[in-house]
């Protein structure tokens, strides 16, 4: 099928079934009939709680994410001191960027300048204190959730053991 076919279909599509607004397509929006729609006319259904996706779309939502979410890391401590970190300090950070986002994140000014002056236990502690820590695990299972988890990695370097990562 030659390029020039898919460009015409395609900008039929976003006119007669899409927003009709360049950029927009990712964004659901009611179609003439009432049904939630995303992109050039995907049907959602009735409510977005029929929203259906792919594994493969699922997974490069993920991909996009993340690279996201390490750019991010990169920007907020830079790029030299980011590299510096052991592995499981960089995934660390990069967790909570990733359920965050960086505007959110830079609220943690006090974290940042622990994980900056590499005082490990400081970091671990005020994750562990932190509203992020109460919302990745709501019922506060000491040892055991996200929050944990991600403490444990930037106190000591290492995976933790429920990811089974060897070093």
């Amino acid at each position: 099928m030659p390029l020039e076919f898919y460009d015409a279909v395609a900008r039929v599509f976003d006119v007669d079934e899409g927003t009709g607004v360049p950029g927009k397509e990712g964004i659901p929006y009611k179609d003439t009939k009432g049904y939630w729609t995303i992109g050039r006319g995907h049907l959602i259904g009735e409510s977005l709680t029929d929203l259906k996706l792919s594994r493969h779309i699922v997974e490069e939502l993920f991909k996009e994410d993340l690279a996201i979410a390490i750019r991010e890391s990169r920007l907020v401590v830079g790029s030299l001191f980011f590299d510096s970190l052991a592995p499981a300090r960089q995934v660390a950070l990069i967790s909570m960027l990733y359920t965050l986002g960086r505007n959110k994140f830079l609220r943690f000014e006090e974290t940042i300048d622990a994980i900056k002056r590499n005082d490990w236990q400081e970091v671990g502690r005020r994750v562990l204190a932190s509203k992020w820590a109460r919302d990745v695990d709501p019922r506060q299972r000491v040892g055991v959730g996200r929050d944990d988890r991600v403490a444990h990695m930037f106190i000591t370097g290492e995976f933790h053991p429920y990811y089974g990562i060897e070093k």
